[in-house]
């Protein structure tokens, strides 16, 4: 696709305005997932997907950084209790069970609808509730170290099992009762929106194969509610999640608005300086200017590089994106999509790029044209 800025904007704004004049409920949320599809094609649009991410990362920075917190205050409070109950026969297999599932929260292995640190937290506390209330008082004075529990053993709270827990949840009351106003929600709605339908058989088989089956029905169901808005077919069954059009219009303005705010062409280095450059695909060493910028030779960014600078002929080369996801992966490129080989092939470039312009203030060191690849001139020698 195109790289002026101006033309990337107004093959946006085409997709854009059907979708905002479209008649049927059909024909808008097929634009919706056409925009992201324009989107995914351009290098200059992804910086603007990374400076979303960005955004999201400092505003949800805080809350991240207590719940990372609370985590590691659960998890003492657990080891804990495990070491308790080793040295004292309960004989409660309610408490057991509760005191894995704070282990199988923690590991991934438990997926639950109230979220990781809150099943933490739950399990770990319902736990130390029985254990309080079993055989009189046995074990009252022990699970009073974790929070305030009167003689009849009723909970009044447990405070000290994590300290930063009731900080953290109003962190997230907050950002719950912002997140509808911030852009990097309604991109991630809509991203959603276009990677599920692209991609559900790949996303299912990963979770039948993980075995989490509560993930995978909540996954069913979103596909399903996806699938009917763009082929406008109704469902014989209701889905429990509902996809309403008014809502995803006010996604894509705020995001259309924000992409043409903040579209704007990055600096390079003059055309006329040529630039000293070498890569070692033994070792993954990027040398420009007589400094050094290390990749993993084997991975998909060392093996572009590798492929592009091997010699002063594959400099000046210009690759489909499909020749370089063949020439770098081979046989293990058939098990891939075209939409995954072209975004594989996509992100290495802009990781490339992103990391380049960091280290030496060269921008870009590879370009992205209508699905051609090819190296900055500076670099051809």
């Amino acid at each position: 696709m195109s790289s002026d800025k101006g033309q990337i904007i107004s093959n946006l704004e085409v997709v854009y305005q059907r979708a905002l004049k479209s008649k049927t409920d059909r024909v808008f949320f097929q634009s919706i997932f056409d925009y992201i599809e324009a989107f995914d094609q351009e290098p200059s649009l992804v910086r603007v997907n990374k400076e979303i991410v960005e955004l999201a990362d400092k505003d949800l920075k805080v809350e991240i950084d207590l719940e990372e917190t609370v985590q590691k205050e659960i998890l003492k409070v657990h080891k804990e209790v495990e070491v308790y109950l080793k040295t004292h026969e309960t004989g409660s297999r309610a408490v057991v069970e509760h005191m894995q599932k704070v282990t199988d929260a923690w590991k991934g292995d438990l997926i639950s609808s109230a979220g990781k640190t809150n099943q933490m937290y739950d399990d770990l506390t319902y736990a130390l509730m029985i254990l309080a209330k079993q055989d009189g008082d046995k074990y009252l004075q022990f699970c009073r170290k974790y929070g305030k529990i009167h003689d009849n053993a009723s909970v009044a709270n447990w405070a000290n099992v994590s300290v930063t827990y009731p900080k953290w949840k109003e962190e997230c009351t907050r950002n719950k009762r912002l997140t509808r106003f911030k852009i990097w929600h309604a991109w991630n709605e809509i991203v959603v929106f276009h990677n599920w339908f692209t991609d559900y058989e790949i996303e299912r088989d990963k979770l039948l194969k993980s075995n989490k089956f509560m993930e995978l029905g909540y996954v069913n169901e979103k596909f399903r509610a996806i699938q009917a808005a763009i082929t406008g077919e109704p469902l014989e069954n209701k889905s429990v999640i509902e996809i309403k059009r008014d809502e995803y219009q006010r996604y894509l303005d705020m995001i259309h608005q924000f992409i043409k705010k903040h579209l704007i062409q990055q600096n390079s280095l003059p055309e006329s300086k040529m630039l000293i450059c070498e890569y070692n695909s033994s070792s993954g060493l990027l040398t420009i200017e007589g400094q050094d910028l290390s990749f993993i030779p084997k991975r998909v960014r060392g093996l572009i590089l590798g492929l592009f600078l091997k010699s002063k002929l594959s400099r000046k080369k210009r690759l489909h994106w499909e020749e370089i996801i063949d020439e770098i992966e081979g046989r293990g490129a058939e098990a891939l999509t075209p939409g995954q080989k072209r975004r594989r092939v996509f992100y290495a470039i802009e990781g490339i790029n992103d990391r380049v312009l960091k280290k030496f203030q060269v921008n870009p060191l590879f370009s992205y044209d209508d699905g051609y690849i090819s190296l900055n001139s500076q670099l051809y020698l």
